[in-house]
């Protein structure tokens, strides 16, 4: 199948060639990137000839170079307005550039006009960014304003940014109609109404220069009243009264009244400059001067709208010389104190604590004068920020006994000749301490065996030399070397050698074959005894290696086959070792300097030397360099006296009024006496510190501060008899010693605004009996008075206000009103809550200063908390719920307990039987360790022992004994050779010596030679086994003839023999050096601190039993080291802190804590001791304060019948988040985060404005009267708004009104400013974000609602005018008009062009090519099968003018034709058609030939094909790929390829 698609490959490239060989090859215009023309030069559009340089039928025409200028040219239909594209752009002026065909005047692609100049970019940038008025859509209409006609409806928008930069203006932002849908009113009706127009009040006048002390004075305020009709004109007054009452005429509201004259705030002139905050310069800090600060006081407050107070602080720089340098301050740290121990420590040693002082003094100051440990502790310029620890756990150490090791070998003799000494010695394993037992002897002497200093050295004999001729045998002499030498290798003239001189000449014998062979002497054996006055025995021995035939020829008696001489004669069996005394007293050294201190004494004991049997005749017995010290050095206690510190400074008084204040200087024990010294005070409290304290004197007395508030004055009223007046108070602030003083104190000291100093009041008219309006509701309080309610609420009244001016007795000229009409009663709880217990969680438990464990005392919060989460005051828990749960209860805090261990048992035996080995012991725990105390100390111990020297347990092999001959008849041939074997360190330790080495043999075979057989001596080692062995290592032999044999005797063997290295020839085979891990760290006292730690080595052999350490090479390995134990973290707390502020102002959670440290910050402290206490704090209802504020009443008048200026009122209260209603300050200081700081509290209490707070209660109010314009109420303010473009334009928030109806002639006009601006901080505001939405589409008509809309503030509002036209979404799916040019496709409901099209829609030009003849515009020109411009059939293109001319008519030179024109254009298409048929033959013969060229290629493929399937069926190896040598026609198709 391969070969066939590769078949269709081909023939679809031989038809493509053939194709595009039918044509001048031309490339697609336009080539963007192929061409590089020179731009001077003018372009024609190429069209490709034919290879003979003929033009072909068809020839394609394409304006790959700039066509000529007078056929093309650009053109523009000049700039538009200002448009945006963009939500991001400010702008652009636009201009559609064309491409245009001259002699048609037609648009064509604009690639023909690419060489032309340009004219220009399509788009500009606006100069300025225009922003057109936004409004949002029209609301609604309203209802008609009569039921009948004529009426009139409205509808309304408003504004949410103004025109900038010339963009379009805001519209009409109101529109009316009449309700034409309405009927006819019937009849009209005429009846006149009058209403009171009352106009706004005047600014308040003073009337009398006297205003008294009563706050600020009454004044006058005026008003205009009139009446009018409901047609608005102004009639007689009379209209507007009740003419059938003439008592009512004071139902005219009044044109003159009295008011509060505003007073502003005054203060006190400023104080003096106060010092400055800075009284030194920090070394490292930045250069500050401070500041120094001035006051005034309060001395009115403002009312009635007066000018709030003025800052009542005022900062400088302080001037004057530069400050000098800070004073710096350092702990200073006393010695520790020795350490006591602790309460559960038994005897004389354990655990402790020690003590020191440690305060702060100023750097530098030799008195060491303390000050306050504020000072080191918060002081920037601190040296030492954290305080050194007072207290710290210590260690009385206990006595540690000497333990010594196990006796060394003996060393050699001291002399080598005469009398000598050995010595061994043993080491110090645990040295004594602190009073413990001294060592024993660390080394014994013994004399040694007595040895002359000079004595004969002999070399060995000389073989021996028969006296006669060539025998083999036979008697001889054999000679030595003699010298006399000394004990240190010197040669020495003989007479110096003591005794007669040895032989250095004897006679020998070579045996014959026939005598009798005896060996020679062996070396003397081991002395019996080692000491003894008469010494023991040393033998040697030979034997008798072959015996004679010849009787007289006998050999040896037994007697003459060993030898013995004494040994150690004379040698003392006494051991001697040094034996020391107890120390004595110390004593006063006479040399030194002082009777005491360190080293001034000396204390002595005895040393000598004594064997075992008593004390020693010479001390030279005993080693000299191992003597004892006989005397030591020892401190004598000097008498130490009580030392104290200097006296602090007097601290600061501990309050600042009063009798009751005290200051307090401190003076701290710097050490204890001690050995005999004065004693320290007794008044020093634990810490050792001495305390005096003083009164303070010339304190000012302690005062407290309330409002006080006169009695209300009578009610005046100015200008009238009767009426509304005010009436005043005296509000001034009192001191607790019945003075006044400034306003500001109370405002400083209570925290609260002064009682009002005036109120409005009604003085009664004759013959009236009215009430007063209600007061405002007071704050929830516990207990209202006259009520069932148990809970809180809050009270409200009234008062009488018109009585008889004759009487007094208003019950008696109101009898209706009762004591229920002037008091209101509101509950502030709802009923509906429930109310349940909330508990906080234990905090610390508290024990009583100084106690660390024991009984004390926990605490917790409790709350009450409403059904709806809210914490509520307590009562309401008391009332409904259960009882209170406790607020503290008993604890307990765990005692620290330290682990305590028994004593040590006795000492294991040693692991080891010879050698170094370990002993353990152990303990027990008594008591574990509880809550952080002392963990339990090593429970094991072990140390080094050496129970006996390895080399002991080695077998000790006597030399073998006479070959003894198994026949007795015999005394030659086979036999059996016996020796002694014993384990040195005895019989019952022999089974240990199997252990280590294999048992000897006692008995083995030998072969006595008989008489004519070869005597040979034994195997003697010529060359040692190399070291280390290796593996195939072998030896070398030798051995020498003793006898020679006789002919027919058992001939001597080889004299020489090379045999294998054995384990025993090897130093160390078969044995390891094994070093042990390294023991735990054992202290030198104690059980931490400096220490040691030791291993243990051994030579075993190959089953793991310890030998003497000679066998095993290399045994230079440490065996103990230096080691340290960590100590436990010093643990012991210092004080505790004071406790710290609340955490929380309010809630369950609150808490304040104080903590401490310790010397060791660690895991391990942390559990042992509390290092942070809590205890709860402010378990007060956590409340958050909110303006409630009712809704605006409507606009009220004095009278019924009332328009103009008028009065709206609502209820302003601070209410609690639990319901309850508190006084205005919990809000109003709630609003201020610095309300905090005591300037910023003043000027808030002092000058609370409440228009700026918006808890005003009452303002004027416009209610239009008859003919007056009406507009609507100004909408809410948009959010900060900036332009979108320009950063110049300035921010505003916006709110507009609406006119819902224009003013009657007389009445008010209509306001011109409709649109109100506020400028707004830039950097708040934001860009309008104003989109484009689409509805749901409808599926009958394909169309859909489009509208612009915008989010502010929450709501999503539809505007006009905000977002981009051209962006605008289509609302119809279907292009309308239809979008018919060719390469345009409806997208949308708008026409596009395709991908690869150019224009706006309605025109589509391909980007290179041609769709239709259309974009061919040039003469004889057409659209081809390839979407390219070429020239028609019988045209061909003439390179001079790049035009399409009639293929006869040859140009000249100058481009103009040789013959006329008419006779060489053809006479109609039915010949261009011919001609063009014509011309495509040779494409047809082309395709042909390919096409049979391909088939005979298929065929051969086919055949191989066959064969090879064939040729794989039945086995045969598959033909083999043919290649272009092996078959032609495959090279024949590519040579037609490449051609084609």
């Amino acid at each position: 199948m391969m070969h066939y698609l590769q078949f269709a490959l081909l023939l679809l490239l031989l038809t493509e060639v053939v194709r595009g060989g039918s044509k001048d090859t031309l490339p697609k215009f336009p080539n963007k990137s192929g061409t590089n023309t020179n731009k001077n030069e003018d372009k024609k559009p190429p069209i490709s000839k034919t290879d003979d340089g003929k033009s072909g039928g068809g020839t394609k025409a394409t304006p790959q170079a700039t066509p000529q200028r007078d056929l093309f040219m650009r053109i523009h239909d000049g700039w538009s307005a200002c448009e945006r594209r963009t939500s991001t752009s400010c702008g652009s002026f636009l201009q559609n550039i064309t491409c245009v065909y001259i002699p048609d005047n037609k648009q064509v692609p604009t690639y023909f006009c690419d060489s032309l100049p340009s004219l220009g970019s399509t788009f500009q940038q606006c100069d300025h960014c225009p922003e057109d008025c936004v409004m949002t859509t029209w609301s609604a209409w309203t209802q008609c304003s009569s039921t009948c006609s004529p009426a009139t409806r409205y509808r309304t928008r408003r504004v949410l940014t103004t025109a900038r930069n010339g963009g379009q203006e805001c519209g009409e932002l109101s529109e009316s109609e009449s309700c034409t849908e309405l009927d006819g009113c019937e009849f009209e009706v005429h009846l006149r109404t009058y209403t009171w127009k009352i106009g706004e009040w005047s600014s308040c006048r003073q009337v009398s220069q006297q205003t008294g002390s009563r706050g600020c004075g009454i004044g006058r305020r005026l008003r205009s009243i009139s009446c009018v009709s409901s047609q608005g004109e102004i009639v007689d007054s009379n209209q507007c009264l009740d003419n059938q009452d003439p008592r009512k005429k004071e139902s005219q509201p009044q044109a003159v009244a009295g008011c509060s004259l505003p007073c502003d705030c005054r203060t006190s002139s400023w104080s003096a400059w106060g010092l400055c905050s800075e009284t030194c310069q920090h070394r490292s800090g930045p250069v500050r001067t401070g500041l120094q600060t001035r006051t005034r006081e309060i001395q009115r407050l403002p009312e009635n709208g007066g000018l709030p107070c003025p800052s009542l602080m005022e900062q400088q720089e302080c001037e004057g010389e530069v400050l000098p340098e800070c004073p710096r301050f350092e702990w200073v740290a006393e010695d520790w104190q020795r350490c006591q121990l602790t309460h559960d420590s038994e005897g004389l040693c354990g655990a402790g604590r020690q003590r020191r002082q440690v305060y702060c003094i100023e750097e530098g100051d030799e008195s060491y004068i303390p000050v306050s440990e504020e000072s080191c502790i918060t002081s920037p310029v601190n040296s030492s920020l954290h305080q050194p620890p007072m207290k710290r756990a210590c260690w009385v150490d206990c006595p540690v006994d000497c333990q010594l090791g196990q006796w060394q070998n003996w060393s050699p003799c001291s002399k080598s000749c005469e009398e000598g000494v050995q010595i061994r010695t043993r080491d110090v394993l645990v040295a004594p301490a602190f009073g413990g037992g001294d060592c024993g002897p660390l080394a014994e002497a013994k004399e040694c065996e007595f040895v002359e200093c000079s004595w004969w050295h002999t070399s060995r004999w000389t073989s021996c030399s028969l006296n006669h001729g060539m025998t083999d045998c036979g008697s001889g002499v054999h000679a030595r070397v003699l010298y006399c030498m000394s004990a240190l290798d010197e040669l020495l003239d003989d007479e110096f050698c003591p005794g007669e001189e040895p032989p250095w000449q004897e006679t020998c014998k070579i045996p014959c074959p026939t005598d009798c062979v005896i060996s020679e002497w062996s070396d003397w054996g081991s002395c019996s005894k080692t000491c003894g006055k008469k010494g023991g025995m040393q033998m040697r021995s030979r034997q008798i290696l072959a015996y004679s035939d010849l009787e007289e020829d006998s050999c040896l008696p037994e007697t003459e086959l060993t030898q013995y001489r004494p040994c150690n004669l004379h040698l003392s069996c006494q051991t001697y070792t040094w034996q020391v005394g107890a120390w004595g007293e110390c004593s006063v050294n006479g040399t030194a300097a002082a009777n005491c201190d360190r080293d001034s004494g000396v204390q002595y004991r005895e040393i000598s030397c004594e064997k075992d049997s008593g004390v020693a005749q010479d001390e030279t017995f005993c080693d000299p360099s191992s003597k004892p010290s006989g005397s030591r050095p020892c401190e004598v206690p000097c008498p130490a006296d009580c030392k104290l510190s200097p006296w602090s400074a007097l601290s600061d008084c501990s309050q600042t009024c009063g009798d009751n204040g005290h200051r307090i200087r401190s003076q701290r024990i710097v050490q204890l006496a001690a050995n005999g010294g004065a004693s320290c005070p007794s008044e020093a409290n634990e810490d050792g510190v001495l305390f005096k304290m003083e009164s303070c004197d010339n304190l000012p007395p302690c005062y407290s501060y309330q409002w006080n508030a006169g009695n209300w004055s009578e009610c005046e009223v100015v200008g009238i008899d009767c009426g509304k007046g005010l009436q005043t108070r005296e509000v001034h602030c009192g001191k607790s010693d019945g003075t006044t003083v400034e306003p500001g104190v109370c405002v400083r000291e209570v925290l609260s605004t002064p009682p009002p100093s005036h109120q409005q009041c009604i003085l009664p008219c004759a013959g009236d009996c009215l009430l007063s309006d209600w007061s405002v509701f007071g704050p929830c309080i516990r207990s209202c008075g006259l009520t069932a309610h148990t809970g809180y609420c809050r009270m409200q009244s009234r008062a009488i206000i018109s009585i008889d001016p004759d009487t007094d007795n208003a019950e008696e000229l109101c009898p209706h009103i009762t004591s229920s009409d002037l008091m209101n009663y509101e509950p502030c709880d709802d009923p509906s809550f429930m109310y349940d217990w909330q508990v906080g969680a234990w905090q610390s438990c508290l024990l009583n200063e100084g106690d660390e464990c024991g009984e004390g005392i926990k605490y917790r919060s409790i709350l009450c908390q409403r059904s709806d989460s809210t914490f509520v005051p307590l009562h309401f828990c008391e009332s409904s719920a259960a009882t209170a749960p406790s607020t503290q209860a008993a604890c307990d805090v765990p005692c620290v307990v330290d682990c305590v261990v028994s004593e040590w048992m006795a000492w294991s035996p040693c692991t080891q039987a010879c050698g170094r080995g370990l002993k353990t012991r152990m303990r027990g725990i008594l008591q574990q360790s509880v809550n952080g105390g002392r963990s339990c100390p090593p429970l094991i111990d072990s140390m080094i022992c050496i129970e006996m020297m390895c080399d002991k347990l080695e077998w000790e092999v006597s030399e073998w004994g006479p070959c003894e001959v198994i026949d007795p008849r015999r005394n030659c041939g086979h036999g059996a050779q016996v020796r002694t074997v014993s384990c040195k360190a005895g019989e019952s330790y022999k089974f240990e010596c199997a252990k280590r080495f294999p048992h000897p043999d006692t008995s083995r075979h030998c072969v006595l030679p008989c008489p004519g057989d070869c005597v040979m001596s034994n195997w003697q080692n010529s060359s040692p086994c190399p070291t280390p062995c290796q593996r195939n290592s072998t030896k070398s032999q030798v051995r020498s003839v003793i006898r020679h044999p006789t002919p027919i005797g058992e001939q001597c063997g080889d004299l020489t023999q090379t045999t294998p290295c054995t384990d025993s020839d090897c130093v160390g085979s078969g044995y390891r050096l094994v070093t042990g891990e390294w023991s735990r760290c054992k202290a030198v006292s104690g059980e931490c601190g400096s220490g040691t730690k030791y291993r243990v080595t051994s030579c075993i052999n190959n089953n793991g039993f310890p030998v003497a350490t000679h066998h095993c090479p290399n045994q230079n390995v440490t065996t103990t080291d230096i080691c340290n134990i960590p100590c436990p973290p010093n643990c012991e707390p210092t004080r505790y802190s004071d406790w710290s502020a609340c955490n929380a102002t309010c809630g369950l959670n609150g808490v304040m804590e104080r903590s401490r440290v310790n010397e060791g910050q660690s895991v391990e402290c942390t559990e042992k001791w509390t290092q942070r206490q809590t205890k709860p704090c402010n378990a007060v209802p956590c409340h958050t304060y909110t303006w409630s504020r009712s809704f605006w009443s409507e606009c009220r008048f004095e009278t019924e019948r009332g328009c103009g200026i008028g009065e709206q009122t609502r209820l302003v209260e601070c209410e609690r988040n639990d319901g309850l209603t508190v006084d205005h300050e919990y809000c109003i200081l709630q609003d201020y985060p610095d309300a905090n700081r005591q300037d910023v509290l003043n000027q808030i209490l002092s000058s609370v404005n409440e228009t700026l707070l918006d808890i005003y209660t009452s303002h004027r109010c416009d209610k239009p009267c008859p003919g007056d314009c009406l507009v609507t109420s100004w909408s809410p303010e948009t959010s900060c708004f900036k332009s979108c473009y320009s950063l110049d334009d300035a921010a505003f928030s916006i709110s507009s009104r609406s006119v819902t109806s224009p003013a009657m002639p007389g009445g008010k006009p209509c306001p011109v400013n409709l649109i109100q601006e506020r400028l707004c901080l830039k950097e708040q505001a934001v860009c309008p974000n104003y989109t484009w939405r689409t509805g749901t589409i409808n599926g009958n008509t394909r169309t859909r609602e489009i509208w612009c809309e915008i989010q502010d503030q929450g709501s999503i509002l539809n505007v006009t005018g905000g977002c981009i036209e051209s962006l605008r979404p289509a609302s119809s799916l279907d292009c309308e008009p239809q979008c018919t040019a060719s390469g345009a496709i409806c997208q949308e409901g708008k026409c596009h062009c395709k991908d690869g099209y150019e224009g706006d829609g309605q025109v589509c030009f391909p980007v290179s090519g041609c769709d239709t003849d259309d974009h061919c515009p040039l003469p004889n020109t057409f659209c081809n099968l390839y979407s390219q411009c070429s020239c028609k059939s019988g045209f061909m293109l003439d390179q001079a003018t790049n035009v399409c001319i009639e293929s006869n008519l040859i140009p000249d030179g100058n481009g103009e034709a040789g013959a006329s024109p008419t006779s060489l254009v053809p006479n109609n298409s039915n010949d261009v058609e011919q001609f063009e048929g014509q011309s495509d033959i040779w494409k047809w013969v082309v395709v042909a030939s390919a096409v049979v060229i391909a088939l005979l290629v298929v065929i051969i493929i086919s055949i191989f094909y066959i064969r090879r399937r064939r040729a794989g069926e039945v086995g045969f190896n598959p033909i083999p790929t043919i290649s272009d040598s092996d078959f032609p026609l495959s090279k024949m198709v590519k040579d037609v390829v490449t051609k084609c």
